[in-house]
């Protein structure tokens, strides 16, 4: 879903980058400075506005997730405390009484720590990540605010033609 969607979102402001560079190309050519219509203006804005808004649930989204995983993240601490805890307890009172069981005892809980340990450190890379994608996207939606500004001012301003400067030489 994230990698469709960042997709979607390097596409549309390609998208915009051609329009853009394309109506530079055009009024370079043409030798006049020409403002960019304003059905085409309007057009880059609500395109800016459905980034912005893509960006803005994504965040909601994410929002979502790092309460699960932090919530996840607390579920795994304490049970690596409760195991921490009774470590060196037999836990099966069949166990407790088998010679050596009290040995095998100890190897599971030996690989629950072990297995708890590298879900703890998982589950703090899942939260590092989604808390780095949500920075990511609110950088994002500074960046398109910048873009849409930037595309209003050009939509402002009016065709003015560009004279060529004359030298004299004494």
């Amino acid at each position: 879903m994230k990698k469709i969607l960042r997709e979607y979102i390097r596409k549309q402001i390609n998208f915009l980058f051609e329009v853009d560079a394309a109506s530079a190309a055009a009024s370079a050519a043409q030798g006049t400075s020409i403002g960019m219509s304003s059905d085409a203006a309007a057009d880059t804005i609500a395109n800016y506005d459905d980034l912005k808004a893509n960006q803005e649930e994504l965040i909601l989204t994410m929002q979502e997730k790092l309460k699960k995983e932090k919530l996840r993240q607390k579920v795994n601490l304490d049970k690596i405390k409760k195991l921490n805890n009774t470590f060196s307890q037999v836990q099966d009172s069949e166990l407790a009484l088998i010679p050596g069981g009290k040995s095998e005892d100890n190897k599971v809980k030996k690989m629950k720590q072990t297995s708890y340990l590298k879900d703890k450190k998982e589950l703090e890379d899942g939260v590092k990540q989604t808390e780095d994608q949500m920075a990511q996207a609110e950088r994002n939606i500074q960046d398109i605010e910048n873009m849409k500004k930037q595309a209003e001012t050009t939509s402002k301003t009016t065709a003015t033609p560009s004279a060529p400067s004359t030298t004299f030489a004494p």
